[in-house]
């Protein structure tokens, strides 16, 4: 999977430029870490939720073999983050909106628990607004039981997160096997 670790260190390279030692860092839907925990070397810490137990449980391991300390692994609802308003310098949706049934109320999470002068990152698969390309994504996702609710294309994803009462401050597409949005944004107040 050479084209996957490839978009990977892209993104992580986009990431850094958003973070700094004294910054604390929410990532949803974290799965196993693979965001979370190189990016954990970079800032104060960084809190890890995912739904899934399993999954946690992974990313635990592989923290625990590494002795890694500024992060830590949660099993949370994205819909009610246990965390306070304004808690976090960063908030990380990395690739998981789509798996959702109510992006708009994850969206709405993240935003409450981000600081005012805080970023949000989320990059995304998109597609083409083609009625085939994306009745042929949401087939092939369900038969995986990677359960596929939303497909987007570029214009779209930036319109779910600025009906969120997000200002897009930076966006790109970035071409790999699949198409991603890589998207940062801020609150509007």
């Amino acid at each position: 999977m050479a084209g996957s670790e490839q978009m990977k260190n892209i993104l992580i390279s986009q990431m850094r430029k958003h973070l700094a030692p004294y910054k604390k860092v929410l990532e949803i839907g974290v799965a196993t870490g693979g965001f979370a925990v190189p990016l954990s070397k970079r800032v104060k810490k960084v809190y890890a939720c995912d739904f899934s137990k399993a999954l946690l449980e992974k990313g635990k391991q592989g923290v625990l073999e590494k002795n890694l300390v500024h992060i830590d692994f949660q099993v949370q609802d994205p819909y009610n983050l246990l965390y306070e308003n304004e808690e976090f310098d960063v908030v990380i949706i990395s690739n998981c909106l789509y798996r959702v049934k109510e992006p708009e109320q994850l969206l709405r999470e993240a935003r409450r628990v981000l600081k005012n002068e805080g970023v949000l990152i989320a990059p995304g698969y998109v597609l083409a607004s083609s009625k085939l390309e994306q009745t042929i994504w949401k087939l092939y996702h369900n038969t995986l039981e990677d359960r596929c609710y939303h497909v987007w294309s570029g214009l779209t994803y930036r319109g779910l997160f600025e009906s969120c009462q997000f200002q897009i401050i930076q966006s790109g597409l970035i071409n790999a096997p699949l198409k991603m949005q890589y998207l940062v944004a801020k609150k509007i107040l």
